[in-house]
């Protein structure tokens, strides 16, 4: 069996007066990092968590767990997503408005006798050197982000920025529309599923087999340390992955931060929700 090896990690908050909703993991066939989408209204967890933190750091234990062969991907986020909901519903203690339940985007990487994959739901990114020595940046989410980037750019011009809180999403209208896209996840019928309180999220899982016939180097990420690439343009996916190996994860959670709090910290340049966003990062070899 293909074995993995996990070289870096790190998970920064985006600002000190928020907790950090994002997690992840890893057991000796499986890693990951999950997202937790910001909550948008009045938490029922505990504090000092939100349930967005709450429901990724529950899926996270969950699934370094679970996640280990027989079991399969999917049925491993089944049950991990079934323990979160049971507990979940017993902490709300009846029905809550649609945008209230939690979710988080996933991205993982796991290894079997037959061979490796990456699995995810949500805008996750992973930055991949695969066996054939090819570079390139896989996510499971369905559609790019250039209309929350819009969004985020009209809130920041009524907001007049970012504000005391860092942040721009609680601006009225936006959240009226954040609030309206979080209520269309996980629906049946519906074409957008993340991790959450349905466990049939997990029969919408996205894969992608790994070419292994040379090692492979794996970055996953969540969407604001992909920024780096995707929205900043600082790296292309090869120079990332070459400066996660050279530099380590914390210098360029550092550049990260530089560009969103130092170059531009109201957003002018870079339109976004929050100043500086939850950053988790996983790096990882497998041979």
């Amino acid at each position: 069996m293909p074995e993995l090896h996990v070289i870096d990690s790190l998970t920064d908050a985006g600002h000190p007066g928020r907790i950090n909703e994002d997690a992840q993991g890893w057991n000796a066939s499986a890693a990951f990092v999950l997202d937790g989408a910001t909550t948008l209204g009045p938490s029922v967890a505990p504090p000092p968590l939100t349930d967005a933190a709450w429901l990724a750091t529950s899926v996270s234990a969950r699934l370094r767990e679970n996640l280990a062969p027989p079991a399969t991907v999917a049925g491993a986020l089944r049950l991990a997503i079934a323990g979160a909901a049971t507990r979940f519903h017993e902490m709300a203690g009846g029905p809550l408005e649609p945008w209230r339940y939690p979710v988080a985007s996933l991205l993982g990487v796991r290894v079997a006798p037959e061979g490796a994959a990456l699995f995810g739901l949500g805008d996750t990114v992973a930055f991949l050197r695969d066996g054939s020595g090819a570079t390139w940046r896989w996510t499971p989410a369905p559609h790019g982000r250039d209309n929350e980037r819009a969004l985020a750019r009209a809130a920041l011009e009524r907001n007049n920025g970012f504000g005391s809180a860092g942040a721009a999403y609680d601006e009225a209208q936006a959240l009226a529309e954040l609030r309206r896209k979080r209520a269309q996840r996980n629906r049946p019928g519906g074409s957008s599923w993340l991790v959450g309180v349905a466990p049939e999220a997990a029969d919408h899982l996205q894969t992608r087999a790994l070419d292994l016939s040379g090692p492979v180097t794996v970055l996953l990420c969540t969407d604001d340390f992909a920024e780096l690439v995707d929205h900043y343009r600082r790296h292309d996916p090869e120079g990332l992955l070459e400066a996660a190996l050279r530099r380590g994860l914390s210098s360029l959670c550092a550049e990260l931060r530089h560009i969103e709090r130092q170059e531009d910290p109201e957003g002018r340049r870079y339109p976004r929700f929050k100043q500086s966003d939850d950053a988790t990062a996983l790096l990882a070899r497998i041979g």
